[in-house]
């Protein structure tokens, strides 16, 4: 596996994918701003929701501005499974003069090989170690690399995103290892507790979102909400969409790790037009969150207005 860290082997693929079993949302999230960082990278997002999507970004993939070279990163790949084999044909093929990045789960077979494929693999030898160089240059990767080893054999298997969620934790603590396991347990919450809030704020119902909000919001940082609310928004967003055009297959498998009664009945009383409002809205409080602003009262304002408007 290359290490994920590895930006000047990166940089000599002209197609990099890659895949794990599912999105893992936190781990980009630190990618992407190691990148912005310490690199000066800033990926441009294409998104595809149609075909005809793909033909506009194909043209203007296959431009360069006085011979420079930009890094897209294809948001998904929201088409049936016709045209998203021959997206993935034509992405094996891409031979410049732009970089692309891009995510597709390891149950999606590949028409043929990517020019560089990135397993998101846990269990292999040094994963831990190339995911602590994604922190802050100014923190002891090595101390955090130990802690994380250690939170993995006392709590047990972790997710991607999980142990991520962990890391950056640690990078904020005066010593790690004070960072003992009863915190670590109460910071990996049960997937249920995630999935119970999502359904209450989905289905607008303001009393319970409050009650589960109040037992679990500090348990994480405000990254992780940025990014699960994105990502839930995100989903809900276009399950809406598919199930409108009655496209059945696409809507399951954009409802992954969506509230169950939401794809059953929930869905039908959200319009795409307001979740496309508060999507918007998390975007901005995410980009002045990153330019040096604090969003807990930003995203406080956002959950009132969504679920009392």
């Amino acid at each position: 596996m290359i290490p994920i860290f590895n930006l000047d082997q990166f940089l000599q693929h002209r197609v990099v994918v890659f895949r794990a079993a599912a999105y893992p949302a936190n781990f980009f999230r630190l990618l992407f701003n190691y990148l912005s960082v310490e690199h000066r990278i800033k990926l441009r997002h294409l998104v595809l929701e149609k075909s005809s999507d793909w033909t506009s970004h194909q043209n203007t993939l296959a431009m360069s501005f006085l011979g420079q070279s930009e890094h897209y990163w294809i948001n998904s790949l929201l088409l049936d499974a016709k045209t998203s084999r021959a997206v993935y044909g034509d992405l094996a093929n891409y031979i410049g003069p732009h970089q692309i990045w891009l995510f597709v789960e390891t149950n999606v077979a590949l028409p043929k090989p990517f020019d560089l494929e990135v397993v998101l693999d846990l269990n292999s030898a040094n994963f831990i170690s190339s995911l602590t160089q994604l922190l802050p240059i100014a923190v002891n990767h090595y101390r955090i690399e130990l802690f994380l080893k250690k939170v993995q054999k006392s709590v047990g298997v972790l997710s991607l995103d999980q142990l991520c969620l962990v890391a950056q934790y640690a990078t904020v603590m005066r010593d790690v290892d004070e960072f003992n396991q009863q915190l670590v347990s109460k910071i990996i919450v049960s997937e249920q507790s995630l999935f119970d809030l999502s359904r209450h704020f989905l289905f607008r119902d303001a009393k319970s979102f409050y009650s589960s909000w109040i037992e679990i919001y500090d348990t994480y940082p405000v990254q992780f909400w940025l990014a699960f609310w994105s990502e839930q928004l995100f989903k809900a967003l276009y399950f809406i969409k598919f199930q409108q055009k009655q496209e059945y297959q696409m809507a399951k498998q954009i409802g992954f790790r969506l509230p169950f009664d939401f794809m059953k009945t929930g869905w039908k009383y959200l319009s795409v037009e307001r979740l496309q409002q508060v999507h918007s809205d998390l975007y901005k409080i995410d980009y002045e969150f990153k330019n040096g602003s604090t969003p807990e009262i930003a995203l406080e304002l956002l959950y009132a207005q969504f679920l009392n408007g």
